[in-house]
This record gives C-alpha cells, sequence and structure tokens, in this order.
C-alpha cells in the first residue's frame, strides 16, 4: 500500500471509511472484528489519533477519528490497514485486494455534521438488517454512548456534551428517518468515490 500524502489539519475531525473489494466481505469471523478493533486501537495511539465513533459492517466500516498536534492520518491507516490484511490474507490464504480501493476521507467541517455522521455510523447495523436494536451490534461503538460503560479507546464527551444525557443521545439516533440514511448513504459511496451503497 503507497504512503498516501495528504495535508491534515490538527485538532480536526474527519469522516474514514472503505468496503470491501467488489463489495464483498471484509470480516469472515469474529476473530476477525475483535483483530481489526484491537488493531485500530493500537495503530491509533501510535500515530496520535483520537478515536470518536466506529461501525465495522461485514463488508465495510466507518470510523471518526480526530488529530491531536502530531497526529499522521495517512501513515495510521497504512499501519491499521497493512496489519489487517496481511492477518486476513493469512488466515485465510487469501490472495489479491481485500479492499475495493484505498480509503475515503472527508473532513468534518461542522458540530451538526459530526452528530449527523455518528447517528449514521451508529444506526447502520440496523437500518442494514443485522440486528433488531442498533445497541445489539457488537462491532460499534454505540453501546459507548448509551451505556456507562465507555472505553479508555473511544472519546464520547464532545458527541455527548450536545445533549442532556445518554438517553437523548439515544433518541436522536434512533430517530433517524430513513430517507436521510439512504441519502448520506449514496452520496458517501457516489461515482467518482466509489459506486453504490454498502450495504
Amino acid at each position: 500500500m503507497p504512503y498516501r500524502h495528504e495535508m491534515m489539519e490538527s485538532n480536526t475531525y474527519y469522516h474514514i471509511y472503505n468496503r470491501g473489494n467488489n463489495k464483498r466481505e471484509i470480516f469472515f469471523e469474529p476473530h476477525n472484528y475483535r483483530y481489526m478493533l484491537d488493531m485500530m486501537f493500537t495503530k491509533a495511539r501510535q500515530h496520535s489519533v483520537e478515536v470518536h465513533c466506529y461501525c465495522f459492517m461485514p463488508n465495510h466500516f466507518h470510523i471518526i477519528v480526530r488529530t491531536r498536534d502530531t497526529a499522521d492520518i495517512p501513515r495510521f491507516m497504512r499501519a491499521w490497514m497493512i496489519s489487517y490484511v496481511k492477518a486476513v490474507n493469512k488466515r485465510y490464504s487469501f490472495v489479491g485486494h481485500l479492499f475495493q480501493d484505498r480509503y475515503k476521507i472527508k473532513h468534518i467541517d461542522s458540530d451538526a455534521y459530526l452528530l449527523h455522521l455518528s447517528r449514521y455510523i451508529h444506526i447502520n447495523p440496523l437500518n442494514a438488517g443485522l440486528v433488531l436494536r442498533a445497541e445489539d451490534w457488537a462491532y460499534s461503538s454505540y453501546r459507548d454512548y448509551i451505556e456507562d460503560r465507555q472505553r479508555p479507546e473511544i472519546i464520547t464527551d464532545l458527541i455527548l456534551s450536545f445533549f442532556e444525557h445518554r438517553s437523548a443521545y439515544r433518541s436522536y439516533v434512533e430517530s433517524y428517518k430513513e430517507g436521510r440514511y439512504i441519502e448520506l448513504s449514496q452520496e458517501l459511496w457516489k461515482e467518482g468515490t466509489s459506486s453504490g451503497s454498502p450495504s
């Protein structure tokens, strides 16, 4: 994976996402999700990147990160993705590309968009029909937001600061209209960035 040279602003939020080659699965068993998560936290720590939100789906992933002063997102992503792809290829004797393309990254330029994206990311498993309740999906940060069980690797304080309590954030997420979800999904995966919808 060649190094990706991009100008990243300090103390800034970014939405990073990618999906499997030809929309195929990138996770094949629970161990894969756990390894991906462990590597994300490890590499984020090494490269001064804060993880504020994530969701790993069978064929794609989303994360919201914040750059600290010395953060290097391209190096973080390269280290994280190489670690995961190597592990999957070794475990299943795969060859070729696991991901469709290089990751996509979008600058989050307002509080409103930050909240909107966190809601979109956390509602992904429910809208994909994988669970009956968003919190039942084991591979997202949603329960860190709605339950008093915060892991130190997930920074929830900023997003939760816009709500009086955790239950208000839950209501905000679960009131997401299907049309808005579809609209944002199509925008994120549109032709030129990627084709089609991930779910």
